[in-house]
């Protein structure tokens, strides 16, 4: 089932954007575990305007909001282009005469992961 791209983005815009602000609040109001955690966006974000200030609190709201909308719009258009090209995949079916409960593949294995193979894994 393929999303609406649009719609899906926006919301995930508006959660990335909420989750900082929640988190900026309650680092506002020093509850335990929040300072830290809005230290580490500081760190990152300052140059663009964030604190763990009230200020602050506009400027990531707004920055959380543009990074979520895109991340979730490239998960969302792919994810739709995974949908419709696993539509064609499923379809495929196997010959009738492979027989057995699975399917046996051999790969080689290295001891040391630098030299050559020094047997087999059957799975």
């Amino acid at each position: 089932m393929k999303v609406d791209t649009w719609r899906f983005t926006v919301t995930g815009g508006i959660y990335g954007g909420a989750v900082v602000v929640l988190a900026t609040i309650a680092s506002i109001f020093r509850i335990p575990g929040y300072p830290p955690f809005t230290k580490i966006l500081a760190d990152f974000y300052g140059p663009y305007g964030y604190s763990a200030t009230w200020r602050g609190l506009l400027s990531r709201a707004f920055w959380g909001f543009i990074e979520e909308f895109v991340h979730t719009g490239l998960f969302t258009i792919v994810y739709n282009i995974l949908v419709t090209k696993t539509r064609f995949i499923s379809s495929v079916r196997l010959p009738a005469n492979i027989s057995g409960p699975y399917i046996r593949l051999s790969f080689p294995v290295s001891a040391t992961g630098r030299g050559g193979p020094i047997g087999t894994v059957d799975t």
